[in-house]
């Protein structure tokens, strides 16, 4: 988990937050008055993580608000599709915003970073030994 003081209100904080997901082509799962959950898996059946961010208000700073940063891999088992750099993205756009300029773009995606079951045809890290979707086992 990753934690810092932005200016700003809670509502402002999180709409960064989504628009930090929106330029990685993330999606937003949850959202409520304090805390957003984004899914850094553009389809909802492969593996991959879940970002928390929750705001709460800074008392020590008027006008600012704590941001924590979390995440949680989506197939807990193995602790699949967890990765720091989404924590840190999150928070590094939502400090860009915060701070008075747009969020950085994307870096451009990995090649060939995917492929699919013969059994069943689920999208599937490159380098998975067995389908997520069937357990069929996988060659190469």
């Amino acid at each position: 988990m990753q934690a810092d003081s932005l200016p700003g209100k809670p509502a402002d904080l999180l709409s960064a937050a989504a628009k930090v997901a929106a330029a990685r082509g993330w999606r937003v799962r949850d959202k409520s008055s304090r805390r957003l959950e984004i899914n850094t898996n553009p389809t909802m059946g492969s593996l991959g993580e879940t970002v928390k961010v929750i705001v709460e208000n800074d008392p020590s700073v008027p006008g600012s608000c704590i941001v924590k940063v979390s995440s949680t891999a989506r197939f807990q088992a193995l602790d699949f599709g967890r990765t720091g750099d989404n924590v840190s993205a999150v928070l590094a756009g939502m400090r860009e915003i915060a701070n008075g300029s747009g969020p950085s773009a994307p870096p451009p995606p990995a090649q060939a970073d995917a492929k699919f079951c013969a059994n069943c045809g689920a999208r599937m890290s490159r380098n998975a030994a067995y389908c997520p979707s069937c357990g069929e086992a996988q060659g190469g």
